[in-house]
């Protein structure tokens, strides 16, 4: 009983399951490039884009001390830019920043809100203001988020250099040393970036903006705030359980394998504590939002 007892608890302390995950991931991401100029684009779209959607995952188990409570191992394993755009240790920064979950929604202390504070709405042009509400549509997310958001990722990196204010300094010189022997493993294997970016790294930001779409609102409450989504097999996959949203902002510790078993078993208390705020599958928030936004950019709390 003892030994039983030391083995399970030696495999949940090593997470077989995460590691397998990560080495699946990196296993298809290489086979893919190695291959990429002998297969078809229809057949490159969906598994690029579902390679760096489920990394863009893995990256957030990482930062959550998974599958290793050591930080520096955990950014060696989830830092290989397979998104290439965005360093992995300002993600995982920002997004501890957010994971102070009395400020979720805060447009000035929640660098993941999708609201708007007051004076920068006025600051907007009357386009950027409509674009903004079309935005918040699925349509709008999905299609144009990830050109949005990059650019507005880049564009305040550019300004804190150009103030020598940007504290992410160091992370951007990992990134380029951690970018070039990809791109030149890219340029061996006769992959174009314009094709990876194209049918990967875009559709792949896509994909994981499904998650993120409707999982915070505004509300007084901090856990009325944060969506449970209940899908399906694919995309709770995809997504490592996270669209349990909150779940994971209740017990942010759990991996995301347990994450399903614990919402199960804590139903209704969860649901209770979010005062429901709940979908059932994504096609449910396609089908509420496909044509109008689900929050107005201006907070209503604001």
């Amino acid at each position: 009983m003892k030994v039983q007892n030391w083995i399970e608890q030696t495999c949940h302390s090593l997470e077989w399951q995460t590691w397998g995950l990560i080495l699946m991931t990196y296993t298809a991401w290489g086979l893919l490039i190695n291959f990429w100029s002998v297969l078809p684009f229809w057949l490159i779209l969906p598994i690029g884009a579902c390679i760096v959607a489920l990394h863009n995952s893995i990256q957030h188990e990482a930062i959550h001390n998974h599958p290793t409570h050591s930080k520096t191992w955990n950014s060696i394993i989830a830092g290989i830019p397979v998104n290439l755009w965005r360093p992995y240790g300002i993600y995982r920064d920002t997004h501890l920043q957010h994971h102070q979950n009395q400020n979720i929604t805060f447009t000035r202390e929640d660098p993941e809100s999708y609201y708007v504070s007051p004076e920068n709405w006025e600051k907007m042009g009357k386009f950027h203001q409509l674009f903004r509400v079309f935005f918040n549509t699925f349509p709008g997310r999905i299609i144009f988020g990830p050109a949005y958001l990059m650019l507005k990722f880049f564009w305040n990196e550019i300004k804190a250099l150009g103030k020598s204010k940007n504290q992410y300094m160091n992370y951007w010189k990992i990134q380029i040393l951690a970018c070039i022997p990809v791109i030149l493993w890219f340029w061996f294997c006769k992959v174009p970036f314009w094709q990876y970016f194209l049918l990967a790294i875009y559709p792949g930001e896509s994909l994981s903006l499904i998650r993120s779409f409707a999982e915070h609102r505004a509300a007084e409450q901090v856990f009325h705030r944060i969506a449970i989504v209940e899908s399906n097999l694919f995309f709770s996959l995809l997504f490592l359980n996270n669209n349990l949203h909150c779940v994971h902002h209740w017990k942010q510790d759990l991996p995301w394998y347990e994450l399903p078993e614990y919402f199960q078993k804590n139903r209704h208390v969860i649901l209770n504590m979010n005062d429901n705020y709940y979908f059932k599958g994504y096609a449910e928030i396609f089908k509420n939002y496909w044509n109008k936004p689900w929050i107005h950019p201006l907070p209503p709390l604001a």
